[in-house]
């Protein structure tokens, strides 16, 4: 849900300039359905080409090939409409040679509206759409149409008009969808609601700054007149004033560097002493100087060849090696564990090496046998749960509970020998012999009341009721 929100205000504010834009070049609305559909594509192709490990090659092939289609879509939408897309008439006649420059630059800036609609898809698929993001987000958008309404207050007072009547209407999407995606993820999760720590006087600071901003430039506009009136009569003022004390400035200009005009010598210029006239030399027999000339010229010029070549080898080879390379593979998340796999599912590199370990596994086991450990329940009296519905297990079920109560209150580990009759223990719990009763105790198995289940602990602790 957050992320169609992220993309309604991409779209949103996106829509608005190219809508201007298009209707001031081309006197007609941009191809919003197209736009929303390429930025919707891009942020399809990116999150399926993202953490699979493909080519970085193949990666950016298929971005080119969805960067194509959706400006192939657009331009079709703005240009023909009226012809179908899959023949290519269309793209003769819109890039016919007879066209002016200006059709040029429009298709140029169409074009270039397209790469922004897939671009602005490509980045919202890459980054994660948490509540600091989305405020970011927010913000730009926000600048966005400001920007966008100053332009066209900026173009209505100099007496121009653009026939855009849409344009400004998407700030209300914009604004709906960003609001609601902020609140969605605000409340997601249980982070704290509260201002952070530092930050609440630079919220106030700018708080304040942006409403004295907005009161100085609200007031400008309101005395804008008057402004203009004060300006001409203190112009007329200076005038008068400068014309008054002209003559007395330029006086005092005369009599301050008059005495220090400059004066030729007599003699010419002096030489350096001394100093012998190379260029004089070389003038008058210097072929040797000629040639010297030449050859540091053609020095430079493979000097710097060199180096461009080095350049573009380096550039090359390290491009190579980018596009040659895999993308990483995104780590898999948590996965659902199946309803009858009454094994659960451990990590082989991960060995149980204290009785803590071990307890958290018959945990993990006595939940998938249908006997999760109830809310108040010690260790000692789950243990003797166990032990009253699975008999023939209860020499192990204890080994592991007398264990866990031996580290978790008395502070004492086992030692190499204990640890190995606890994974004893631990392979008896969970021979498949076994499996027939479990499975009849997990069928059987009801909450008592007054009694809710615990999940398994990520991390359990002597801190945790046991």
């Amino acid at each position: 849900m957050i992320v169609l929100l992220a993309i309604c205000m991409e779209v949103s504010w996106l829509s608005a300039w190219a809508t201007l834009g298009t209707a001031a070049m081309l006197g007609r609305p941009f191809a919003l359905v197209e736009a929303a559909i390429a930025l919707v594509g891009a942020v399809l192709v990116t999150r399926l080409s993202s953490g699979r490990g493909w080519l970085v090659l193949g990666v950016l092939a298929l971005q080119a090939a969805g960067l194509l289609g959706a400006t192939a879509l657009i331009l079709h939408a703005l240009y023909s409409p009226a012809q179908p897309l899959m023949v290519t008439d269309w793209l003769r006649d819109l890039f016919r040679a007879d066209q002016p420059p200006q059709q040029w630059a429009i298709l140029v800036v169409n074009v270039v509206w397209a790469l922004g609609f897939w671009l602005s898809g490509v980045l919202l698929a890459r980054r994660g759409q948490t509540y600091e993001r989305l405020c970011a987000r927010f913000d730009v958008g926000l600048a966005a149409f400001f920007a966008l309404f100053l332009v066209r207050l900026v173009v209505a007072a100099n007496g121009g008009a653009v026939d855009d009547p849409i344009s400004h209407f998407f700030m209300f999407p914009f604004v709906v969808a960003s609001l609601v995606a902020i609140g969605l993820a605000r409340t997601a999760g249980d982070r704290r609601t509260a201002f952070l720590s530092g930050h609440r006087g630079v919220g106030i600071f700018l708080t304040f700054a942006a409403a004295a901003l907005l009161f100085a430039a609200t007031l400008t506009l309101v005395a804008l007149p008057y402004l203009r009136a004060a300006s001409q009569v203190g112009l007329t003022g200076l005038k008068a004033a400068g014309h008054a004390v002209s003559p007395l400035f330029i006086w005092i200009l005369r009599h301050l560097f008059a005495p220090q005009t400059l004066r030729t010598d007599a003699g010419g210029a002096r030489s350096g002493g001394g100093t012998p006239d190379v260029r004089g030399m070389i003038g008058r027999d210097g072929w040797w100087g000629e040639l010297l000339e030449k050859l540091l010229g053609w020095a430079l010029v493979g000097a710097v060849a060199l180096a461009a070549a080095a350049v573009i080898g380096v550039a090359l080879f390290y491009l190579c090696r980018y596009l040659l390379s895999r993308t990483g593979r995104s780590r898999p998340g948590p996965r659902r564990r199946g309803l009858f796999r009454l094994r659960p599912r451990t990590s082989r590199h991960a060995a149980a090496r204290t009785a803590t370990d071990f307890y958290v596994r018959l945990l993990a086991w006595a939940r998938r046998s249908g006997l999760p450990r109830a809310a108040a329940e010690t260790a000692s009296e789950l243990g003797t749960r166990l032990q009253g519905r699975f008999p023939p297990l209860a020499a192990a079920i204890a080994a592991i509970v007398r264990a866990y109560n031996e580290e978790a209150y008395r502070e004492v580990r086992p030692g190499p020998a204990g640890v190995a009759e606890l994974g004893a223990a631990w392979r008896e719990l969970r021979r498949v012999a076994h499996w027939p009763a479990r499975l009849h105790a997990w069928w059987t198995a009801s909450a008592e009341p007054g009694q809710s289940p615990l999940p398994i602990p990520a991390n359990h602790s002597r801190s945790q009721p046991t």
